[in-house]
């Protein structure tokens, strides 16, 4: 069955009487060529477990389940049941979950032992929330790959001075590399959005960062990112660390050779690991 069509996406809405949900974000893939980028960028193969978050009419699910050993794939809209049924029913390594992602338990959704992936067409307004839900979550990764909002991509790729370089960036690049895969414009959905799209593909580092030093890179990138108008001297001074005084960021220009003139925007994110690491010492 080819679902990437727009014929098909329309006949099946008005086969089963439905319309799509702006309030869900629902904006269906009907494009072939983006859909085997967005796959090709996950490098699936049958020793992969893939975790597709929104499985819409299963436009994407198929081209995973083609690849992958095993899918799982999550949908809140439980109205768009029968229609799946129809799209999926000829797949057997597939397994469907109706819910919202966000109060999944990772856990028992992504059972250990498997080589996860994970690879979303992803509502726009809840991008962020997922990303970090799954990245912070306690289930290994070893690629993720979303299509997403242009300017989301831009601004988990974006390097350190230039003004879509922000927390996003830090957070993101501290935890994974960071690649655009291509754009994608509006005119591959039903309904086309009013932005255009791109294909961000995450592959996590290894964790060589000590796990009791994020805390305090945490809060220096939301302190730094918060007050982006400031130098980091007079940004850091507002840090919520009970340990953390003028004498301690004293040390930190010093040794670290930091200039406390220069704003947040301008700190790579292995300044600001270095810094992290630097005043948790301090704390011992």
């Amino acid at each position: 069955m080819n679902l990437a069509s727009p014929r098909t996406v329309r006949e099946l809405l008005a086969r089963h009487g439905l319309e799509t949900k702006k309030s869900l974000g629902q904006n269906f893939l009907v494009d072939g060529n983006t859909l085997r980028r967005i796959v090709e960028a996950a490098e699936i193969s049958p020793e992969d477990s893939v975790l597709e978050i929104g499985t819409g009419l299963g436009i994407l699910t198929r081209e995973l389940a083609r690849r992958a050993g095993r899918v799982v794939t999550v949908e809140i809209d439980r109205s768009l049941a029968p229609v799946l049924e129809e799209t999926l029913r000829d797949l057997v390594n597939i397994q469907q979950v109706f819910g919202d992602f966000l109060k999944q338990p990772l856990a028992e959704l992504l059972p250990a032992g498997d080589n996860w992936k994970v690879v979303a067409n992803l509502p726009y307004y809840i991008t962020t929330p997922i990303l970090f839900r799954l990245l912070e979550g306690p289930v290994p990764l070893r690629r993720l790959v979303f299509l997403v909002q242009k300017e989301v991509a831009q601004r988990a790729a974006a390097l350190p001075g230039g003004k879509t370089y922000g927390a996003l960036s830090v957070t993101l690049q501290h935890r994974c590399q960071v690649q655009v895969a291509g754009l994608v414009p509006p005119t591959v959905f039903i309904p086309p959005p009013k932005v255009d799209s791109a294909i961000l593909v995450l592959t996590p580092l290894a964790r060589t960062f000590p796990e009791e030093a994020e805390g305090v890179f945490r809060k220096l990138v939301e302190t730094a990112f918060r007050y982006r108008r400031k130098t980091l001297a007079n940004a850091w001074s507002k840090l919520n660390l009970d340990w953390v005084g003028p004498a301690e960021l004293n040390s930190v220009w010093s040794t670290l050779k930091i200039d406390p003139g220069i704003r947040g925007e301008c700190l790579s994110v292995a300044e600001f690991e270095a810094v992290a690491e630097h005043l948790l010492a301090q704390r011992r």
